[in-house]
C-alpha cells in the first residue's frame, strides 16, 4: 500500500476529475478490502489517507471505528492521528461520537500535555451537548494547570462549552480567578474570550467581578502595545 505522501503526487499528477476520482474510487475499495490482519498493518495509513480523501469531498465513513480504535490507543502517534480524524471526518450529530466519550475525558487528565491537549481541542471543536456536560468538571480542572499549554486549551474548550451549554456557566464562573491570574499574554487572549462569553451569557458576573477591571485594562493595554511593537 502506498504511503500517504507517495498518493497524493499520484492525485496531483491527475490531468483531470474525473481520474482522481477513480484514483480515490480505487484507493477506498483497497482499503476496504484489506483482510484483518492488513488493515491492523496498514492502519495509520488507511486513516491518513482517509482524513485527505474527506478533506477533498468524498465519503469516508467507513473508517470511523478505525478512528475510534486508535483513539483508545495509549500510543501518541495513534492518538494524534485519530484526534485529527475525529475532528475531520465526524461532527457533533455522528453517532458513533458517543463512543470516543470515556476516552476524551480520560485524555483530558492524562499526564501527557500533548494527548491532554488533543482531547481538549476535541471537546472545543465538534464534542455534542451531552459530551460536553459529561467533560465539563474535566476541563475546568485544567485551568489551575501548571502547564499555560493547556490551561489555554481548556480556555477555548470552555469557551465553547458554555455556548453549547449555558447552564454549565455558574460552574465556569467560580474559576474566573484563575484567569485574571494568568501572566502568559497568548494564554490571556484566550481567558479573555472566555470571561467575555462568561458575561454575555450572565450579565450579574459583571458585578462580582469589577475588582478585576484595573487589571484587565493594565492586560489590555499591555497586549496592544505589543501590537504596536510588532507591528500587528
Amino acid at each position: 500500500m502506498l504511503k500517504l505522501r507517495e498518493f497524493i503526487k499520484k492525485i496531483r499528477a491527475c490531468k483531470t476529475s474525473e481520474e482522481e476520482r477513480s484514483l480515490i474510487n480505487k484507493e477506498t475499495a483497497d482499503i476496504r478490502n484489506l483482510s484483518k490482519e492488513q488493515a491492523e498493518e496498514f492502519k495509520l495509513r488507511s486513516l491518513s489517507k482517509c482524513v485527505f480523501f474527506s478533506i477533498l469531498g468524498y465519503h469516508t465513513e467507513f473508517i470511523q471505528m478505525t478512528c475510534i480504535n486508535l483513539l483508545a490507543s495509549s500510543s501518541f502517534l495513534h492518538k494524534r492521528l485519530a484526534y485529527l480524524a475525529l475532528s475531520t471526518l465526524m461532527d457533533e450529530n455522528s453517532e458513533l461520537l458517543l463512543l470516543t466519550s470515556n476516552t476524551i475525558k480520560n485524555d483530558i487528565d492524562n499526564s501527557n500535555p500533548y494527548i491532554s491537549a488533543c482531547a481538549l481541542r476535541a471537546i472545543g471543536e465538534i464534542c455534542s451537548s451531552d459530551m460536553c456536560r459529561d467533560a465539563a468538571t474535566n476541563v475546568i480542572k485544567c485551568l489551575s494547570n501548571s502547564n499555560p499549554y493547556i490551561q489555554k486549551k481548556a480556555c477555548l474548550a470552555l469557551t465553547k462549552i458554555i455556548e453549547r451549554c449555558p447552564e454549565l456557566v455558574d460552574s465556569v464562573s467560580e474559576n474566573l480567578n484563575l484567569i485574571f491570574e494568568y501572566e502568559n499574554n497568548g494564554l490571556m487572549i484566550s481567558g479573555l474570550q472566555l470571561i467575555i462569553n462568561v458575561f454575555k451569557i450572565e450579565k450579574s458576573y459583571i458585578e462580582s467581578n469589577k475588582k478585576y477591571i484595573p487589571k484587565l485594562i493594565k492586560i489590555l493595554k499591555d497586549l496592544s502595545n505589543c501590537s504596536t511593537i510588532y507591528g500587528a
